[in-house]
């Protein structure tokens, strides 16, 4: 009988699991299912898990060129219980209190109140997760002064890490996300896509200690959020899948401002949102076409490699096994933009860049000033000839079409290209 009433309460809570990851997004299929019955299963246990837990450093922050934060980690903890000094009744009170505050399953009455009923006692129960500290008060307040319980009836223990977007949706999909991982009962994020994977090791919290560093954008959230808010505007006045568009320094490749109206809330990732956590920008390959007649060197302006911008699965084709069949060439966004940046500062080419590191990118002179310049008075005319051309772009559920145009502007004093990649 035993046997039968828990693989009944395995099989259900599976089957919970299931719906949940239906609403909200994980990259790896069943991962919430597992890590929860991992932890509902085995932390619960005594006041001893204090000593016995490892916590692990922060993972560290990133900031925007004004140290504004973009992104946040916060301590979590679990909530334990004392055995049995509850009934059913009353601890569904206690749920249904503390669901006002933290997300809380509402299975765990039914694992509280019944689970281990008769087999084995334990002096706790963890019985709530995802505690921040800012909601520590609040949930001592409703043990305290609702129920009366004394401070040796619940303690809290450190459980893991989260990190938080105060922004919500700015700099998405470029900032990436992150995936839970458990070491021993401590759970940690590790970066998967975006700024989040290329930097996971300066950032994480299982590198080494000294090398941990914030992670700071050249890109002001200001700037960010203006031309976030200009693609919006530009996908529902054209009646566009999506929008992208990016702000560089042809100086030194630095990018100050890069977008796509196709965003999502970081802090909580549903399933819909699955489309829109790809990097479209370095992924979509089209054929470049008339965009090759001011190359010459194909090699030099970087056809046959990838940008090199620091975000993660940039997509590039083969375009030497080609040979001279340039007309034929497939580039990404981001390759485009480096190839003309060239134009813009005299010849060089460099590597566009999201944010700042110990290590200065280099720049080479790959044509002469004299030459750039010639060019750079003729792109303005090509630009708006070229912006209503339609470049396809081969995905393997159907294709797609996509206008391409640039132009230099001015901000604060300062000339920077900016260029557009518009997907029907």
């Amino acid at each position: 009988m035993r046997y039968r009433k828990t693989v009944v309460m395995i099989l259900a809570f599976l089957f919970f699991g299931l719906i949940y990851n239906n609403f909200i997004y994980s990259p790896y299929k069943g991962e919430r299912t597992i890590d929860s019955i991992k932890n509902i299963f085995h932390t619960t246990s005594s006041k001893s898990d204090k000593n016995q837990q490892t916590i692990l450093p922060l993972r560290k922050s990133i900031l925007d060129e004004n140290n504004t934060t973009i992104t946040k980690t916060i301590r979590m903890q679990k909530l334990f219980l004392a055995n049995n000094i509850m009934d059913k009744k009353e601890f569904t009170n206690l749920v249904d209190e503390l669901s006002k505050i933290i997300p809380i399953n509402r299975y765990v009455i039914h694992y509280y109140c019944d689970e281990h009923k008769n087999i084995k006692k334990y002096p706790f129960k963890t019985v709530a997760y995802g505690i921040s500290k800012a909601n520590l008060p609040k949930v001592e307040s409703i043990l305290k002064n609702d129920f009366h319980l004394k401070k040796s009836d619940y303690h809290f223990v450190i459980s893991g890490e989260k990190i938080v977007y105060p922004h919500k949706d700015i700099l998405t999909p470029y900032i990436g996300y992150t995936r839970k991982r458990l070491r021993g009962n401590y759970t940690y994020r590790q970066g998967m896509n975006g700024l989040q994977g290329y930097y996971d090791k300066r950032l994480s919290a299982v590198s080494d200690e000294k090398n941990r560093k914030d992670l700071t954008l050249y890109i002001t959230a200001d700037s960010q959020k203006k031309l976030e808010k200009e693609l919006d505007a530009l996908q529902i006045k054209k009646e566009l899948k999506e929008s992208i568009a990016v702000i560089i320094d042809p100086d030194d490749y630095h990018i100050k401002a890069i977008a796509s109206s196709n965003r999502y809330d970081a802090n909580k990732i549903y399933n819909k949102d699955k489309p829109n956590l790809e990097i479209h920008a370095i992924l979509y390959l089209f054929k470049i076409g008339d965009f090759i007649k001011f190359i010459k060197d194909y090699s030099a302006f970087g056809l046959y490699e990838k940008s090199g911008i620091d975000l993660l699965y940039e997509r590039t084709y083969d375009n030497k096994a080609l040979g001279d069949n340039v007309k034929d060439f497939k580039v990404n966004f981001m390759q485009l933009v480096k190839m003309y940046t060239v134009f813009y500062n005299g010849g060089k080419i460099g590597k566009p860049t999201i944010a700042k590191t110990d290590i200065q990118a280099s720049m080479k002179q790959i044509i002469s000033k004299q030459e750039a310049e010639s060019i750079k008075e003729k792109l303005p005319h090509f630009f708006d000839t070229m912006k209503n051309k339609n470049f396809l772009i081969e995905k393997e559920d159907g294709n797609e079409t996509a206008h391409i145009y640039m132009k230099e502007i001015n901000l604060n004093g300062k000339q920077y290209l900016k260029a557009y990649f518009l997907i029907d």
